[in-house]
């Protein structure tokens, strides 16, 4: 539970290095993002890498239709991935404490 409170913070501060031009903060928090990915992997705990993947795939695409910087846009669509996973992830912990209240 901590790493991924610790995750969301570093996606967090990755955004805002990208969008403050301070690129070692971007790199230092994917790198965290990356290898907490991994570890989850290796633990058996991460089900599935396909958000990763798609965050990465459309990052891609976007830097390659906006002409932007391939590295740098696939770093934050990794961040964004991020966010919007644990966006999506206490939605449904709150609908799911909200039902066993009823």
């Amino acid at each position: 539970m901590i790493t991924y409170i610790v995750g969301t913070i570093f996606a967090i501060l990755g955004l805002v290095g990208y969008y403050a031009n301070i690129l070692p903060l971007l790199i230092i928090a994917v790198a965290f993002i990356v290898t907490e990915a991994i570890v989850e992997l290796t633990k058996g705990t991460l089900n599935n890498i396909n958000t990763y993947i798609s965050a990465l795939v459309i990052g891609l695409i976007v830097s390659l239709i906006f002409k932007l910087n391939i590295p740098l846009t696939l770093c934050v669509s990794l961040c964004y991935e991020e966010l919007v996973m644990t966006g999506i992830s206490l939605i449904f912990i709150i609908i799911s404490l909200t039902k066993k209240q009823k």
